[in-house]
């Protein structure tokens, strides 16, 4: 949700507001525990055809839902600003060794567990 840009019109409102009630109330997502994957097909359009119908199936049969390409495009560049912000930090001086380490780190702290 952070990368989608803030509804504009009464419209869209309305169905942003659908969109959750059907996530939450009718799917029985719960916004604290669900995850998104995005995922980059390559190959000629038929191959890219029977990848989607295949993945699709394959997350419909775990309950999963396909969100659309709009939402895998928001995935696909926030995990390159995820890299590029990696790459810039890297390049200071840090007492941890990569990204994941200082996160885990950070959230320990943040939450008193040890």
């Amino acid at each position: 949700m952070a990368l989608k840009p803030e509804a504009g019109s009464f419209f869209h409102k309305i169905v942003d507001a659908a969109k959750k009630f059907f996530l939450i109330k009718m799917k029985g997502f719960e916004f604290d525990k669900m995850v998104l994957m995005t995922v980059m097909m390559e190959g000629t359009h038929d191959d890219v055809k029977r990848q989607s119908a295949n993945l699709i199936s394959v997350c419909a049969s775990h309950g999963g839902l396909n969100a659309g390409a709009e939402a895998g495009y928001r995935g696909y560049f926030l995990t390159y600003m995820i890299a590029y912000l990696r790459d810039f930090g890297m390049q200071y001086p840090s007492p941890h060794p990569n990204i994941k380490l200082f996160v885990s780190v950070f959230l320990m702290a943040s939450t008193g567990t040890s």
